[in-house]
């Protein structure tokens, strides 16, 4: 092809963002930069910008989507009302485990009243009404708290009246002066002769909490998401406690219950009515529509895998055959010492749950038998599935073909650097940097290292020239050491953009690693094709977020013979959920690092039990400030028993600690793998050479 021929040709592929029509030889290839048997990438622009977007065109894809596969959920009996209600209990249970809706409510017979400034729990009165202070105990240490609106005579029916976030119960029983009458529909309702409960509900004022400004409900919601609850489940269950209270007064009697709330309130009153048949009425005002945006709301309404089976028709149908009155006006804008009250008392019993969830993790794991390898083996994948399902999130997608695209970037003394796209799922691509050592014989085949970056790296920040401080050039070392090495782009780059990833991936049962597994199980069965490569010795070695990942990815990604957690290994429930470290996550500005119910679940020991019985290693600086030496030393002892007292493959477990900070060491681990990997030592190409 004559020479103006081909750059008007790629011209024309780059201005359409099209692939080449087909795979280079070996000779093309050489001539124009790409591995043999890909095409030319010829893309211009920022790579791991389009590979965000793309994901980001996926998720809000599969958004939409989910609106179709909700009904598949539901196995609706419509032939009495009696089989309907049973038809749909899975579906109440499945809303109320992921609502977080667990804990055993306290049963009580009488309202406490709480006194005033002027020792008195009488706040208010209209001409037919009385309006107490009271609190009522929920669940656990926790009470609910507002006002009772009494009428002096026989109540009519019994209601609860929940205010939106930045509403407090005095405006909606008109005891604040200037509250709008609209908004006092507690009072209203008082009038006609109902019985009113009005709870307090977490405000969004922005606070101090330790390091960080926080809104209290986030604050709360940080925790409790981790340890499998929310704050929506927690102020339902308050909701419900006083569910439990009206019926016990009813006695034998036919109580009449109804929950009516706006913005907030209404949400709540709607799970209330969706998972409580006791409730006779509802009335939803300024809350019920699609949630398919639910992404853009407050991240306390953050509910893992609502999407996937609840819009707000489906949650509608868990209310009927009862009465439910959705009032289509405007939702509130989104922008004292009961309220301190309320955010100790759901801290406190998050805390308490984070303490007892060692024992959670310990009875789910009952089912895996260590008692040999051979048992072991036999039960872990059971485990390894519901990791995939039911914490990271699966797409029920085959990868499309790879349409290998690559071009060359590097050429050093030793290696060879080339960067790669491949297809994952529409829209999805994986992306990264080869390194190719140079003097492989034909027929030969090598190991690869997998080496990953942290938060918001790039492939080249594990090379020589890159983030040196970090990274050691720990990618470029092992290159000269004769490995062949892989630097991926993962997805956790560009701040916001990607963080608003995990909020739209989270309501459809996802998260950043639903996308991230697949575009490693894409890019290391590419690599198995290569001819250079021995598709048995695949390794992962990440630092920070790639410790993170190197993590969660091996358990689901066999291909990877042995991983290696850079900088991350930790108590990781704790660093996410406890409000009493200095090192939690609670404090920084990293909202999408929460995980659902992990507390109950899986910590790094029980994700390291995934990955065996292949080796697995943790590299630790003592002033790594991720964390603390004691809460890593005790995380990984749990994974040194399992592998060494009850596996009988201690050699496969290992741990080095060094005088360091947050950073690569490559002492211990690089010798790690030249014993699992089986590759000698390269003379004169040791640590920081």
């Amino acid at each position: 092809m004559p020479q103006f021929r081909l750059f008007a040709y790629f011209m024309l592929v780059s201005t359409l963002a099209v692939s080449c029509p087909r795979a280079l030889n070996a000779e093309e290839a050489a001539e124009h930069g790409s591995l043999p048997g890909t095409k030319p990438l010829v893309w211009e622009g920022d790579v791991a910008s389009r590979l965000v977007d793309g994901v980001d065109k996926f998720l809000l894809a599969e958004t939409a989507k989910s609106t179709e596969s909700r009904a598949g959920h539901f196995q609706r009996d419509l032939s009495s009302p009696e089989k309907y209600a049973a038809s749909i209990e899975p579906n109440r249970r499945r809303l109320a485990h992921i609502l977080g809706v667990r804990d055993p409510r306290v049963a009580f017979d009488a309202m406490e009243l709480v006194g005033t400034t002027s020792e008195s729990p009488l706040v208010g009165e209209g001409a037919d009404y009385k309006v107490f202070a009271v609190r009522w105990p929920a669940f656990g240490d926790v009470h609910g708290e507002g006002l009772l609106l009494v009428p002096k005579e026989k109540p009519v029916a019994d209601v609860v009246a929940i205010p939106h976030a930045d509403q407090t119960p005095e405006m909606l029983a008109g005891l604040v002066e200037g509250a709008a009458a609209e908004s006092q529909f507690a009072r209203r309702l008082a009038e006609s002769g109902c019985r009113v409960l009005v709870p307090a509900v977490v405000s969004r004022r922005v606070q101090q909490h330790g390091r960080a400004k926080l809104t209290d409900r986030e604050y709360l919601y940080r925790s409790a998401y981790e340890l499998g609850r929310t704050l929506t489940g927690y102020e339902v269950q308050k909701v419900l406690a006083a569910v439990d209270w009206f019926t016990k007064q009813a006695g034998e009697n036919d109580p009449r219950i109804g929950v009516i709330g706006w913005g907030d309130g209404g949400m709540l009153a709607l799970y209330a009515a969706a998972l409580d048949p006791r409730i006779d009425a509802v009335v939803v005002s300024g809350y019920f529509d699609a949630r398919e945006n639910l992404w853009q709301e407050p991240i306390d309404r953050n509910v893992f895998g609502l999407l996937d089976q609840f819009g707000g028709a489906e949650l509608a149908s868990l209310v009927a055959p009862r009465t439910l009155i959705v009032e289509a006006c405007r939702g509130p804008e989104l922008k004292d010492a009961r309220e301190q009250r309320q955010v100790h008392e759901l801290d406190r019993h998050n805390q308490e749950l984070l303490a007892e969830s060692p024992e959670v993790r310990k009875a789910f794991f009952a089912k895996l038998d260590t008692g040999s390898l051979e048992a072991f083996e036999k039960t872990v994948p059971w485990y390894r599935q519901y990791f995939y399902d039911e914490v990271i999130g699966r797409f029920p997608y085959k990868p499309l073909p790879p349409n290998v695209r690559s071009r060359k970037t590097h050429d050093e003394p030793t290696w060879t650097g080339h960067e790669v796209v491949l297809d994952v799922f529409p829209d999805v691509i994986a992306h990264g940097i080869l390194l190719l050592p140079k003097g492989i014989k034909p027929g030969e085949k090598r190991p690869v290292v997998v080496c990953q970056h942290g938060l918001e790296g790039r492939p080249t920040d594990v090379m020589a020239g890159g983030q040196t401080q970090y990274y050691s050039d720990f990618a470029t070392r092992l290159a000269e050491q004769g490995y062949i090495v892989f630097a991926p782009q993962n997805l956790y780059i560009f701040q916001d953009r990607f963080r608003s990833l995990q909020r739209k991936a989270n309501p459809i049962k996802k998260t950043l690693f639903s996308i991230i597994v697949p575009q490693h199980q894409q890019i290391v069965d590419w690599l198995s094709t290569l001819p250079e490569v021995d598709p048995a010795r695949i390794a992962f070695y990440g630092l920070s977020y790639g410790g993170k990942s190197a993590m969660r990815i091996p358990p689901l990604v066999p291909n990877y013979c042995l991983s290696i957690c850079s900088g991350d290994f930790n108590e990781w429930v704790l660093k996410n959920a406890s409000t009493r470290d200095a090192f939690s996550y609670v404090w920084t500005g990293e909202y999408e690092i929460f995980e659902f119910d992990l507390g109950s679940t899986f910590n790094y020991a029980e994700m390291a039990a995934l990955i065996a019985p292949r080796p697995f290693m943790v590299e630790r600086g003592h002033f790594d400030g991720v964390g603390n030496d004691e809460y890593v030393a005790y995380e990984f002892a749990k994974v040194r028993f399992l592998y060494q007292a009850r596996l009988g493959i201690g050699d496969r477990a290992e741990i080095e600690w060094f005088n360091g900070p947050h950073q690569i060491h490559g002492v211990g681990t690089f010798a790690f793998l030249r014993k699992h990997l089986g590759w000698p030592e390269q003379t004169g190409s040791g640590p920081g050479k």
